[in-house]
């Protein structure tokens, strides 16, 4: 069974985990989906990448493998959603278990 996946809503949560992990305090719809994320307009340094990366894993039960870490995967909103759409639907293929991301579960 296919469970269907809101892009919307995927990229609203990954934009709220952004806004969490730089500690700012803006609506996400603030945030355009194109922009640049390593940019100093919103103020990734290496270290908060890291943590931003590990908040996306944590939320949606993802996994970046070493092979995944290059810029095109997160350099803005709408490239990590894509991202995390297609591990999502990886995962799917795979009937993966207990733990799964549940677009009804989203704190959104």
């Amino acid at each position: 069974m296919c469970i269907p996946i809101d892009m919307d809503a995927i990229s609203i949560q990954i934009k709220k985990l952004l806004l969490q992990t730089l500690n700012l305090n803006i609506m996400p719809e603030e945030i355009s989906n194109d922009e640049l994320l390593l940019e100093e307009t919103i103020g990734l340094d290496s270290f908060g990448v890291l943590n931003f990366l590990v908040s996306i894993e944590t939320w949606f039960n993802i996994s970046f493998s070493d092979d995944d870490l290059m810029v095109e995967h997160f350099r803005t909103v709408n490239d990590l959603t894509e991202y995390v759409v297609c591990e999502l639907k990886k995962r799917e293929g795979k009937k993966s278990v207990a733990g799964d991301w549940d677009v009804a579960q989203m704190d959104i």
